[in-house]
């Protein structure tokens, strides 16, 4: 024998029949489930079907003699560290790396589009996150994904969360709307404003500030640098210009830079800027 005591095959301790909290005790004098212990519980209020691990200063997990987890004394649980912060601290072993992954079985049949959730909620109550974090597979058998954030408006706490933002898998940003068709798409039904942007610099600038900027690697006198397009549903339900705002170049040269700005209401559904109504 290589110990007190030395078993090869196996061994039953039978602390079933004696019901809940007997097992396995690690310290003599102290046989309670406090201290290091492995002992039967009745999780489910029956029988003591479950298993219950117990530690006094906290429970570790090693492989090949390196800790790989660690439950700490406050209950914090570490994966990858052995000083947690949090109640789930995972730390990775290297710079640029997938630190968790998780994934969903929902997609892999080809004939279903795979969606995976990560549920938040401040109500320990709630049967439904409150907010909720989904990667959206595009189609059925499809890798890409677009990234959705969803939120409550009910104050139910069995509502679903519903989305609210949409990143898609090529880089569009919709809120309030499942398909962006620019890089900012914003869809609402309020008749108040659906861009506000707010300065609180206490001085006397202009902020804020709308700017928009033609980065052209060779620029060009008369080039057109900026549009401003108003559009409205004509009575085919068509999404039509009203007007145009555009401004362009009229000298680059450094130093002695001019501009223009054209102001365009539409003419029997013709907006042309050689035909602008104004010009400045």
């Amino acid at each position: 024998p290589d110990t007190d005591l030395h078993i090869e095959g196996s061994v039953l301790i039978d602390a079933y029949e004696q019901g809940a909290g007997s097992g396995l005790f690690f310290r003599d004098g102290f046989l309670n489930t406090n201290q290091p212990s492995i002992t039967v519980q009745d999780h489910s209020g029956a029988n003591p079907d479950g298993l219950a691990i117990s530690a006094y200063d906290g429970i570790s997990f090693r492989l090949n003699a390196v800790e790989k987890a660690r439950f700490d004394d406050a209950g914090k649980l570490g994966l990858g560290t052995t000083s947690p912060d949090a109640v789930l601290h995972v730390q990775g072993g290297a710079n640029d790396e997938v630190v968790a992954l998780f994934t969903t079985a929902g997609g892999t049949s080809g004939s279903v589009q795979g969606k995976a959730h990560i549920g938040l909620s401040h109500f320990s109550s709630d049967t439904a996150p409150s907010v909720s974090l989904s990667a959206i597979e595009i189609d059925v058998s499809d890798h890409r994904a677009d990234f959705a954030i969803n939120t409550r408006e009910s104050a139910s706490s069995n509502a679903a969360p519903t989305e609210k933002l949409r990143i898609t898998h090529d880089g569009l940003v919709g809120i309030g709307t499942t398909a962006p068709s620019a890089p900012l798409h914003v869809v609402g039904s309020t008749t108040d404003a659906m861009l506000l942007l707010e300065g609180t610099d206490a001085g006397n600038g202009t902020a804020p500030d709308i700017v928009l900027l033609r980065s052209s690697s060779s620029p060009a006198d008369n080039d057109y640098v900026g549009t401003v397009d108003f559009k409205a549903n004509n009575s085919n339900g068509d999404a039509e210009f009203v007007a145009r705002i555009i401004a362009q170049t009229r000298d680059v040269t450094d130093g002695t830079e001019d501009g223009a700005l054209h102001f365009k209401v539409a003419k029997a559904n013709d907006i042309n800027v050689d035909n602008s109504e104004l010009k400045l």
